[in-house]
């Protein structure tokens, strides 16, 4: 008997995790997500891959495998699988489930291109956040609902009003009714002579779900997104455990912390670990950064500007409690607010009844159908706040947008203010260059900026990292004691001698991209 690991991606680099687990004729593709230093090697946001050729330029680049079995028919062109049967990482393979450890682009930005068959199993939380990111992104799609392709002269083009919802296996629990309300919502104009191929989004809640020969065990764990989960997978030859994303400093630290403990209790073949920061010794928790913005916000006078990570819910939340606690209401975009509607049934606030959650009206000339539809919805409480009522009443408010939303800066004009960077590193080139912008902006409206644009990001006292520490790692190691421990999510050569550590006691491996492990 013996275990197959294939590292597609993740590995000497931050994010874009793909990792194939083969047992026997049965596989597990754990996580799918997108590599944005190598993608960005290649693309920017005006040359992107070419979507009438399907997957065939992401093929050509070595940003996803070619591995027959795992993708969409309706994006295979002719006679791409002869082209690629040569590549050293082609196979034929028909993997029975995704395993989704957390809502974040470089976890889950490629599934769009995975056969639409194939059941993703992740959190609740996290498919309510993959679906909000999909309804409104002008980008980003094909994550819950497909768009049907058809060819065409050997081209691809988008049938029209034909779709396919994604299986979706999910753990947690809450409003059934709602959730399923939610799901089978089509953000769409025009919903005549539409035809769906419906898969309900399964929704169990136990922490323990079995398909084919694999049992499943999740466990929530505490990150910057909510819903990131660790997986415990029972194989023939012993427990692979997945850590995903994690860290043990925010506001659900006890997951991490109640996770960390269960591995003692499982005999542990091997520990797939992310090691993002292992060498950070001090890192600002949840709590400091509340603390420190905090004493920002009530000591500042007339505009305040707060750019957060998207979808740091922990951040958002930390900013709801601080605009409570000195007497301002919080301006969120409309995608936070649709993101938090989404949220607020598995527990979180729903912004249609929170007082002191608003969002900022747009004078924008045509609203996409999701706008519209969510405008409909919290106009009838007044919620919608306008530029001329933050200009007459700015220390009332703070408001949250990022570089993304700076138009806005055009229509209050505000001279002089405070703007918060509360978000995390700088991953590439292009993020820095963004940074630059950033402060010709600020600059122009005389706005000061307090936290660390560029460098030292994770030093800032103002921002918590959504990764686990060094001390954290090696208790993490510790109380599994794996046979083999593969670090993943981070950059070998710099941190290989701290992982080199745990050779006293285990087999520790650093794959490349690529390559195949096989386990015993």
């Amino acid at each position: 008997m013996s275990l197959k690991l294939t590292f597609f991606d993740g590995v000497s680099c931050i994010g874009g995790n793909k990792i194939l687990l083969e047992e026997d004729e049965s596989a597990l593709i754990l996580d799918f997500g997108i590599n944005f230093n190598d993608e960005n090697k290649y693309f920017d946001e005006f040359l992107r891959p070419r979507s009438y050729l399907g997957i065939y330029d992401l093929f050509h680049l070595n940003l996803i495998p070619p591995l027959k079995g795992v993708y969409r028919e309706d994006l295979i062109i002719p006679e791409i699988w002869e082209n690629f049967k040569n590549h050293p990482w082609y196979r034929e393979i028909n993997p029975i489930a995704i395993l989704v450890s957390h809502a974040h682009l470089d976890h889950v930005g490629y599934l769009s291109y995975l056969h639409e068959d194939i059941p993703i199993i992740t959190s609740l939380i996290s498919s309510l956040i993959i679906k909000s990111l999909e309804d409104t992104s002008r980008i980003i799609s094909d994550l819950c609902l497909i768009r049907r392709k058809t060819q065409e002269n050997g081209v691809l083009k988008t049938e029209r009003n034909k779709f396919i919802k994604r299986p979706y296996i999910t753990f947690g629990n809450g409003s059934i009714s709602k959730i399923e309300e939610f799901w089978n919502k089509l953000e769409r104009k025009d919903k005549r002579n539409i035809d769906i191929e419906n898969k309900p989004i399964n929704i169990i809640d136990y922490e323990t779900y079995k398909i084919g020969s694999f049992e499943i065990t999740y466990f929530p764990v505490d990150h910057s997104i909510p819903g990131a989960v660790s997986f415990a997978i029972n194989t023939k030859i012993g427990w692979v455990v997945y850590t995903g994303d994690l860290r043990l400093h925010g506001r659900n630290k006890d997951h991490s912390e109640k996770f960390i403990e269960k591995l003692k209790e499982i005999p542990i073949k091997v520990l797939i670990c992310e090691g993002t920061h292992p060498k950070v010794d001090r890192l600002y928790t949840e709590e400091d950064v509340k603390e420190n913005i905090y004493h920002i916000v009530k000591n500042s006078k007339g505009y305040i500007i707060a750019d957060f990570g998207a979808r740091n819910i922990d951040r958002l939340m930390s900013f709801l409690e601080i605009a409570k606690e000195v007497g301002k209401r919080l301006v969120l975009t409309l995608k936070d607010i649709y993101l938090l509607e989404a949220l607020s049934l598995v527990g979180y606030p729903d912004p249609k009844e929170d007082e002191y959650i608003t969002f900022y009206k747009k004078p924008k000339g045509s609203y996409e159908t999701w706008e519209e539809n969510l405008l409909d919805r919290h106009d009838i409480q007044g919620k919608g706040i306008s530029a001329k009522e933050i200009r007459n009443n700015p220390d009332d408010f703070i408001l949250c947008m990022s570089y993304y939303d700076f138009h806005i800066l055009l229509d209050i004009l505000p001279h002089g203010g405070t703007y918060i960077f509360s978000s995390s590193e700088a991953f590439n080139e292009e993020m820095k260059i963004d940074q630059k912008k950033i402060e010709n902006w600020l600059n122009y409206f005389h706005i000061e900026i307090r936290g660390n644009l560029v460098e030292k990001r994770e030093e800032s006292p103002f921002h918590a990292s959504g990764h686990i520490h060094g001390d954290g790692i090696i208790k993490l190691v510790d109380y599994a004691k794996p046979e083999y421990l593969i670090p993943i999510h981070t950059e070998r050569d710099k941190n290989i001698d701290f992982f080199d550590q745990f050779k006293d006691f285990c087999k520790v491996i650093y794959p490349k991209k690529g390559e195949t492990i096989t386990i015993i």
